[in-house]
């Protein structure tokens, strides 16, 4: 995305090429849920587009000192000037829930986003808050049904699709479920699942299968997660809960995982605990 001007009030412009990958009808998707979706705080708000010509583009807000939470969490050029607490990553994480929940919920059927990850959230550096943008590769469940096969076959970023989705084509709600389970792991670790200095950071199931006997959230962590005054060690159990919840969402049967709203009421619950945690006691 770049910055640019409409009538003096700044805004951000993002060129969509369409390719092979990305076709018209993906933009034309996008346009017509996000604009239905603009209302919330944490979806980040179309203005406008132009799809007269090869390169449909699409207007949106300015969001102050806008990055992906996929960069603020790692080391890449000017990211990262301070370390991120525990509490604000619970509050991108309580956020993004919040929008995926209204996915498969306040429409007449649910929408699958079917690409979460964490190069799809913006972030407001200025103010802290989280924008989901691009739902071009949402699919809605036909009415009354549990799952739909994708007509356009499986699709999405590379380390981040639902296992079971990547062998059958069938898209669920469980399919976002294991996606946003891979964010919550970034949040935690502050680490993707791409290659960073020659190391492969495995997400899901296989990952934490293979070192479940020897590691714990503790050796997990991302060093910075509670910069400030308190200790990580006052939290320990927050975070053994957060750990379980990831390893639950990123199970690789569906049937298995939770529904995005009790992945988003345990979250809420974790951030009020970690509030009245953080609350001195008066005598």
């Amino acid at each position: 995305m770049v910055k640019g001007l409409l009538d003096k009030r700044s805004i951000l412009v993002n060129f969509t090429y369409c390719n092979f990958d990305r076709k018209f009808s993906d933009v034309c998707r996008d346009i017509a849920i996000t604009s239905q979706m603009s209302h919330l705080k944490n979806v980040l708000k179309i203005i406008g587009c132009c799809l007269e010509y090869g390169e449909p583009v699409m207007v949106y807000e300015y969001v102050e000192d806008a990055i992906t939470l996929d960069d603020l969490l790692s080391n890449n050029g000017y990211a990262r000037n301070s370390s991120i607490p525990w509490e604000s990553r619970l509050r991108i994480a309580n956020e993004i829930a919040s929008v995926i929940v209204f996915l498969h919920s306040e429409f007449t059927t649910p929408i699958i986003f079917r690409d979460l990850h964490s190069q799809k959230v913006l972030i407001d550096q200025s103010s802290g808050v989280s924008k989901l943008y691009d739902f071009s590769f949402s699919v809605p469940l036909p009415p009354g049904e549990l799952e739909v096969e994708a007509q356009d076959g499986v699709r999405g970023t590379c380390g981040h699709p639902d296992p079971e989705y990547c062998c059958s084509g069938i898209v669920t709600q469980k399919t976002d479920v294991y996606s946003f389970g891979n964010v919550l792991l970034q949040l935690l670790t502050g680490k993707n699942a791409y290659v960073r200095n020659g190391a492969i950071i495995k997400f899901g199931e296989t990952y934490l299968e293979s070192n479940m006997e020897e590691c714990n959230v503790m050796d997990i962590a991302d060093p910075d997660i509670l910069a400030g005054e308190r200790g990580i060690h006052e939290i320990r159990q927050q975070l053994e809960d957060y750990f379980d919840l990831v390893k639950r969402c990123t199970v690789t049967k569906g049937d298995d995982r939770p529904y995005m709203i009790y992945v988003a009421r345990e979250l809420r619950r974790m951030e009020k605990c970690f509030h009245a945690l953080s609350t001195p006691v008066l005598n």
